[in-house]
């Protein structure tokens, strides 16, 4: 018996192609089920790829490789966490997963992800050496027969308004005729 994975890609923005959608097998609902278009900012499906695998062996799917955050404020915490899915027949391990990225901790549990069942990968995000559009890649190195797997963090840093009494002593000191 062999085991299938199939991955769905859709375009996102800027025309990058994004698996959308991880199933094993016949678990795949058909093309025009996945992706109901009702506006123009919606997802158009691009194609249905099939990645054969063999037996006994783990398959990760995520269930969002994007995350984005949007405008924080510098000097804000985040966190997120991606969920995934062992859509294989055998136990994932998740080796190590990273970023190089100041300020941004990437955590996993050291437990096999049994056939099935879903794993979680924590990332947190300290902004305050940050700023302006930030495009975050996390690795996940792991044993399962698609590995490695890419993650992003993407937003907008914007820098903290100074403070009402630091601009008011501001304004004071400007205005001092003795400083």
């Amino acid at each position: 018996m062999r085991a299938d994975l199939r991955i769905t890609f859709a375009a996102g923005l800027f025309g990058l192609i994004t698996p959308v959608c991880f199933a094993q097998d016949v678990d795949v609902p058909q093309a025009e089920d996945m992706i109901d278009v009702v506006d123009s900012d919606a997802p158009v499906l691009m194609e249905m790829v099939k990645i054969p695998a063999p037996d006994d062996v783990g398959l990760i799917g995520f269930d969002a490789a994007v995350a984005d955050f949007g405008e924080l404020i510098q000097g804000e915490e985040i966190r997120h966490a991606y969920f995934f899915l062992n859509n294989g027949t055998a136990p994932i391990h998740i080796e190590r997963a990273f970023s190089h990225t100041p300020g941004v901790t990437v955590s996993v549990s050291s437990r096999a992800i049994e056939p099935d069942e879903v794993g979680q990968i924590d990332v947190k995000l300290n902004t305050a050496h940050m700023e302006g559009g930030q495009n975050i890649r996390i690795r996940v190195l792991s044993d399962a027969h698609n590995a490695p797997s890419t993650l992003y963090m993407r937003g907008t840093v914007v820098p903290a308004e100074p403070e009402a009494e630091e601009t008011e002593e501001a304004a004071d000191a400007e205005n001092d005729p003795a400083a």
